[in-house]
């Protein structure tokens, strides 16, 4: 499910443009990007009344999402993809065992155990690998919003 949230104001939304535009295609602009995403997603968290699992600062281990929340109103485990501008949803990130084959990855393969996942990150993937039994697991996809003008 693709939400949108506007976590800048109209004068903060203004020097991200005009820095955007000064900087094309360099790579910190991928950077802010990320960093956008990931304020959007304590925003919404925030918002929502969430409490996080996981976010991407966080991890330390990729693991095909960006954060995990749970929802104490639905009782779910929502996995969450940040959009920076301009980025899309994919077809993966519309099916939630693709979370699901993430965890597993992150949790069974070779190249990650190498990377020292946390504690935090195991259990996190155990939740999302457990959730769709329970039919607990939602996801959630945030593209960041600036407003011009």
């Amino acid at each position: 499910m693709t939400k949108q949230y506007k976590p800048f104001s109209s004068e903060e939304s203004q020097a991200i443009i005009e820095w955007y535009g000064q900087h094309q295609g360099q790579p910190a602009q991928k950077q802010v990007s990320e960093l956008i995403g990931e304020i959007g997603s304590e925003t919404v968290r925030k918002q929502m009344g969430r409490e996080k699992l996981l976010s991407s600062v966080d991890k330390n281990v990729k693991q095909g999402y960006n954060a995990v929340d749970y929802d104490p109103e639905t009782g779910q485990t929502l996995v969450f993809n940040d959009k920076g501008i301009g980025s899309k949803e994919s077809q993966l990130q519309q099916d939630e065992m693709h979370y699901v084959r993430q965890a597993e990855i992150a949790l069974y393969g070779e190249k990650y155990h190498a990377n020292k996942i946390s504690e935090t990150e195991i259990g996190v993937a155990q939740e999302v690998i457990e959730s769709p039994k329970s039919g607990n697991l939602g996801y959630e996809v945030y593209p960041a919003t600036i407003e011009n003008g």
